[in-house]
C-alpha cells in the first residue's frame, strides 16, 4: 500500500467542499478541509499536513496572501491550485506554474514524493 498523506483542502464554497474531499480521498489521501483561509494557516501550523490544495473558487485576492502565509509557516510544502474541472496549477518558489495537462493524481503524487 502506498504512503498516505494528510492533505489540506481549502475551498470557500461549503456546498462544493465535500466534492473536493471525496475526490482527494478517492486518490488515497487523508483529507482535512476548511472554508476559512486563516484556519487553513493554523491547520498547517499545527497538523502534519504534507500538501495544500486550494480550490480556484477561493477569492483571487486572498490566494497570494494565503500561499505566502502557508509558505512562512511551513517552508517547501507543496501547494496546488485546483480548478473545478480538476485542472491543477502548482505554486513553486512563490510562482504559479501550470501542470500542462498532467493528470491531477500524477501531479499530487509527484509533489508528495
Amino acid at each position: 500500500m502506498s504512503e498516505r498523506h494528510l492533505v489540506l483542502y481549502v475551498d470557500c464554497d461549503p456546498a462544493t467542499v465535500s466534492r473536493g474531499v471525496i475526490f482527494l480521498r478517492d486518490l488515497g489521501h487523508v483529507v482535512v478541509a476548511t472554508t476559512d483561509a486563516e484556519l487553513a494557516v493554523d491547520i498547517v501550523a499545527k497538523e502534519p499536513v504534507t500538501m495544500v490544495v486550494i480550490c480556484e473558487s477561493l477569492d483571487p485576492e486572498l490566494r497570494p496572501e494565503l500561499v505566502r502565509k502557508i509558505g512562512f509557516v511551513r517552508k517547501r510544502i507543496p501547494i496546488v491550485l485546483l480548478s473545478h474541472s480538476y485542472h491543477a496549477k502548482e505554486y513553486v518558489g512563490g510562482e504559479l506554474r501550470d501542470s500542462e495537462g498532467e493528470p491531477l493524481d500524477e501531479v499530487l503524487s509527484r509533489l508528495l514524493h
